[in-house]
């Protein structure tokens, strides 16, 4: 089953760099915000994500749908089975691979609770 790779902010990216990849310069904070899913386009259901970068070194994701926050997304037991998480989850891998290449962000070989 794929499962959504971790990521972390590269510190020292010119804003230069964030604008010309989608993100918008908000007070202090970059934001970037994509749908993920979307069902025959008709806006209901979709799933979405935000990406909030503060101050240049503290990154926040959120993946939440049209009912609240997408629930397989964080939670394993709620995968099994779910063509709709597997298509989510491989366009989230893909958007943040693309800000890996454009050295935004690289990739987090931490372990879960390591730090």
């Amino acid at each position: 089953m794929i499962e959504p790779k971790k990521y972390k902010f590269e510190k020292g990216v010119p804003a230069e760099t964030m604008i010309k990849s989608g993100f918008r310069l908000r007070g202090s904070h970059f934001s970037y915000r994509t749908t993920l899913y979307e069902y025959d386009n008709t806006k209901q259901p979709y799933v979405e994500m935000n990406i909030w970068i503060e101050n240049g070194v503290h990154m926040t994701i959120e993946v939440f749908c049209n009912t609240g926050i997408y629930i397989p997304f964080y939670n394993p037991n709620m995968r099994h089975d779910n063509l709709v998480y597997e298509k989510i989850v491989g366009n989230y891998n893909n958007i943040m691979d693309r800000f890996c290449k454009k050295k935004i962000l690289k990739h987090d070989r931490r372990k879960h609770g390591e730090d």
